[in-house]
């Protein structure tokens, strides 16, 4: 498949891309420092992958530099641009919140995975406003993104989200109130989205211990790496069973 990868240099983004890599796919990532995403390829670990695509986790691996062959990087001047044959990581030099670069980046996309974060700025809500029509007018059905637990429904009062409860420790809603922003987006377009909502998420490898439950958070459910949310949200590309939902996801 050819994937479009959104904040591919962030800490679980990175982890994404290796999965999509490792997996086969065609990966354009948009990015604004591909001076980062060149050294993060190559140092990067994650478990390699089984026939299935399921990581064995006892087997951590890293990108040969000889991967180095495979990519391009590319400054779009235009709406198109022409892709190198014998690359299977096109690396585009923008911002995610320039409509003409994020068109560019979406040239022949199968789906489209956004690892944005919120980090203090309005790139996810500038994006996403953008994004949502511009994949609908292209035709791509597929979209998974990152949100936060604090947009899963709340066990307590159920027509509250879990930011609006006690059930959230977070002090600021920030970062809660844009990912609920583009949660009511997606929920009103016709596209196959998914929202990965993990709750607390340090760094950390992939272990396959976590929790899914549709919606809501799972019961107890404290901490998840990045490293189970990367391999999470880079199944959902096969995965069915959570198209137009959120994902609650802790150990």
């Amino acid at each position: 498949m050819n994937i479009t990868l959104l904040g591919a240099t962030g800490r679980t983004g990175r982890l994404v891309l290796q999965y999509l890599l490792r997996a086969g796919h065609d990966v354009t990532a948009l990015v604004r420092s591909p001076e980062r995403l060149q050294e993060q390829l190559y140092t990067t670990a994650i478990p390699s992958l089984d026939h299935q695509g399921k990581p064995l986790r006892d087997e951590m691996e890293r990108l040969s530099s000889s991967f180095a062959d495979q990519v391009e990087t590319i400054i779009p001047t235009a709406a198109s641009w022409t892709r190198s044959p014998q690359a299977r990581l096109h690396v585009l030099t923008g911002d995610t919140r320039d409509s003409k670069q994020l068109f560019a980046a979406l040239q022949d996309a199968d789906a489209v995975i956004s690892a944005i974060g919120t980090d203090k700025s309005d790139a996810l809500t500038v994006t996403m406003k953008t994004l949502i029509p511009l994949i609908q007018q292209q035709s791509i059905q597929r979209l998974i993104t990152i949100g936060t637990a604090g947009i899963l429904q709340s066990r307590t009062a159920a027509d509250k989200y879990r930011y609006e409860t006690s059930e959230s420790r977070q002090r600021s809603t920030r970062a809660a109130e844009e990912h609920r922003k583009v949660y009511e987006w997606l929920n009103e377009s016709a596209l196959q989205w998914t929202i990965v909502c993990p709750t607390y998420l340090p760094d950390g490898d992939y272990t396959g211990g976590y929790r899914i439950e549709r919606n809501t958070l799972p019961d107890g459910g404290t901490s998840i790496s990045t490293g189970d949310t990367a391999y999470v949200v880079y199944s959902q590309l096969q995965d069915e069973r959570y198209v137009c939902c959120r994902i609650g996801l802790a150990y």
